[in-house]
């Protein structure tokens, strides 16, 4: 089965998952394979899922001028924040 968030919801919806897989299948996809920022510069003008040093996840973009996800301060820094896209 493809994990896709798309896919995931389809068969949430379609009773062709129950809650708990759909929970765990969204889970795995939700924290796996992000690539560091100070490893992999992101793309630009697309949402991506952004995770903070601190775990949170945030759907953000990149903003490139100030090296910074839209969802951080001007001051802050990005090295050790990860993001994949969506």
């Amino acid at each position: 089965m493809n994990n896709s968030i798309e896919n995931i919801c389809r068969n949430l919806y379609n009773n062709l998952l129950s809650v708990e897989e759909g929970f765990k299948l969204l889970s795995e996809l939700m924290y796996s394979d992000y690539q560091l920022v100070s490893d992999k510069e992101p793309p630009n003008d697309i949402e991506l899922l952004v995770m903070s040093p601190n775990g949170e996840i945030h759907i953000s973009s990149w903003r490139p001028a100030y090296n910074i996800f839209a969802c951080q301060g001007k001051e802050e820094s990005s090295n050790n924040w990860k993001w994949k896209v969506l």
